[in-house]
């Protein structure tokens, strides 16, 4: 009866978030709104304008990459291998909010699924260093470019478009919002209401927690690196009974329809900016596409 009864809480918190797609100030909003329709919370505005996990990958493909050509130009093997491996949340709000879902929490506890360890790559020596990050001016009778390597391959991602705004600064932008929209959310009351929830919850099964979900994971100490993800029972456990409370009290619906609501809210303000942002981001990432395509892995 508790579960039902708290289960129909968690669906009148969802209804009053989504009545939140004008505002998400401290008001916590109408309680008898439509509901969230079935599927997943809204997308998040800011990914119109920054990179997805995978192009955060790719782009540093893209600068290994054109820095070892760079480097080959001094007679100088880069120790940076081209490993186009993708590693670590495939999506944006992939353990944003908390804990994986049911079935990865079985297997994996509070890990990714896979090998989260990266082969150990050999240190770059003194002259790879010098090279890349520019601080001699020639090498090996050949003129140093501005900024080293690095700042050659970042030149040559941003393309020559890129004044006034860079893709860095086109980044920093977007990121300042989103962490900003992020926190505002959290500090939300209707989120502070679905943690205290998921509180509850976890309560019943017996953790007795803060009414913060990134608590529960916090209170294994897990350790940082480990050769492979090899979960203990408690905390298979934990991340079961973690992963069903999220779901209970609606906890990433809640807050992600927050969230976007608040980038909505930035967004707005100054569309000239964010179309901006936007079209560096879609430069740059072009120019990442075309370098990939054009220099295949070796070997």
């Amino acid at each position: 009866m508790v579960t039902v009864l708290r289960r129909a809480a968690a669906l009148a918190l969802a209804a009053g978030a989504a009545a939140l797609a004008a505002a998400c100030g401290g008001n916590p909003g109408r309680q008898d709104g439509d509901g969230i329709p079935p599927g997943p919370p809204p997308a998040l505005p800011v990914e119109e304008y920054m990179p997805s996990p995978r192009q955060i990958a790719e782009d540093g493909w893209a600068r290994t990459v054109l820095m070892a050509r760079c480097l080959e130009r001094f007679g100088i093997d880069s120790a940076y291998p081209d490993r186009r491996v993708l590693r670590g949340p495939a999506t944006r709000t992939e353990r944003r909010y908390g804990t994986p879902d049911a079935a990865r929490a079985r297997e994996w506890g509070y890990w990714l699924p896979g090998d989260d360890t990266a082969p150990q790559d050999a240190a770059p020596g003194a002259a790879e260093n010098q090279v890349s990050s520019g601080t001699v001016a020639e090498y090996a009778g050949r003129k140093v470019p501005e900024g080293g390597c690095h700042g050659e391959a970042v030149r040559a991602l941003d393309g020559p478009d890129a004044t006034p705004q860079t893709y860095g600064d086109a980044l920093r932008t977007a990121n300042d919002m989103e962490l900003a929209a992020y926190e505002r959310a959290r500090r939300h009351p209707q989120v502070r209401k679905a943690e205290q929830m998921w509180a509850a919850c976890m309560a019943d099964k017996g953790y007795d927690l803060p009414a913060d979900v990134f608590s529960a994971s916090d209170r294994l100490d897990l350790p940082p690196v480990r050769p492979r993800p090899d979960p203990s029972s408690p905390e298979i456990a934990t991340a079961v009974a973690d992963a069903a409370c999220m779901g209970e009290a609606s906890v990433a619906v809640v807050w992600q329809t927050v969230e976007a609501a608040c980038q909505r809210e930035e967004i707005v303000k100054d569309p000239a900016k964010w179309e901006g942002v936007r079209r560096t981001y879609r430069a740059h990432f072009a120019n990442v596409e075309r370098v990939l395509r054009d220099n295949p892995p070796r070997g």
